[in-house]
């Protein structure tokens, strides 16, 4: 028995770290900016409306965990890479920005446009 909860959990961790590996590499292939979010919420629809109004270029890639299939191993993979158990939650450049009250807090005191730039990011605020 305890052999076959060894094996479970290290197919686990291996599972992990192969999906981790995958969405990182596909991510930062292509996306500098990642907004995970689940649709039903209410924190990650303000999030994205913050992030919409910055017009970031290159547009960030939003990942409705709550729609995927993986969408718990991914909250776990982001938990343990990033620390963050809350979603929302913006990586960029494969490092956690933070959620919607940190973001929010940033765009009311105008760092947030600091932090895009830090990043490569181009933005065009649409409601300056």
């Amino acid at each position: 028995m305890e052999i076959r909860r060894r094996r479970s959990h290290q197919a686990r961790h291996l599972l992990k770290g192969e999906l981790f590996s995958k969405l990182k590499a596909q991510a930062t292939q292509v996306f500098t900016s990642n907004l995970f979010l689940q649709s039903y919420c209410p924190y990650s629809r303000h999030l994205k409306r913050i992030l919409d109004d910055y017009n970031i270029t290159p547009s960030p890639y939003y990942i409705q965990v709550d729609r995927r299939e993986d969408g718990a191993i991914i909250q776990a993979i982001l938990q343990e890479f990033t620390s963050r158990s809350a979603i929302p939650t913006v990586l960029l450049n494969s490092r956690s920005i933070g959620g919607s009250d940190e973001l929010q807090l940033a765009s009311a005191e105008g760092s947030l446009a600091r932090i895009f730039a830090r990043e490569g990011l181009q933005i065009s605020k649409k409601y300056a």
